[in-house]
């Protein structure tokens, strides 16, 4: 298939850990997949790398400073729309004390944290559902390893 005619995204988001390792979730308030669960994050600004994006969209949509340790890239392609995009993932550990209400309204409804459990009855956007199986094997797999 010739992809020179298709658009390249990138995105930043962040896999949050409560001290109960339950990863935190927002539901999206508009646009595509809204009123869908989703990871915190969103696209670079020009010339911001990754990293710095994800912590200044964590801090825009939540309100939470917090020190983001890179996990991973995530590719996908979506030929219909002729999108190709690379998403950064970054995991970082916050309280769940943290949340205190300082939630960017216009970008998500509500947060919650949620249990490698529960999530397989949630409606996820994007392919979020797909990177926490894997993050959470990973995690899995590292911890039998020590």
């Amino acid at each position: 298939m010739n992809h020179d005619n298709f658009i390249f995204k990138k995105g930043a988001r962040a896999i949050l850990l409560d001290e109960q390792g339950r990863v935190l979730l927002g539901k999206r308030a508009k646009g595509i997949e809204s009123g869908k669960w989703c990871l915190i994050g969103g696209k670079p600004e020009e010339g911001e790398t990754t990293k710095a994006a994800v912590i200044r969209e964590v801090k825009e949509e939540i309100s939470i400073d917090f020190e983001p340790i890179f996990y991973r890239n995530f590719k996908g392609i979506d030929k219909n729309k002729k999108v190709k995009w690379t998403s950064a993932y970054f995991i970082g550990h916050i309280n769940s004390h943290q949340l205190q209400g300082n939630l960017n309204l216009a970008e998500l409804a509500e947060v919650r944290f949620f249990s490698k459990e529960e999530l397989a009855n949630l409606e996820i956007a994007f392919d979020h559902k797909k990177v926490l199986k894997k993050f959470f094997r990973d995690l899995i797999s590292t911890r039998n390893k020590t």
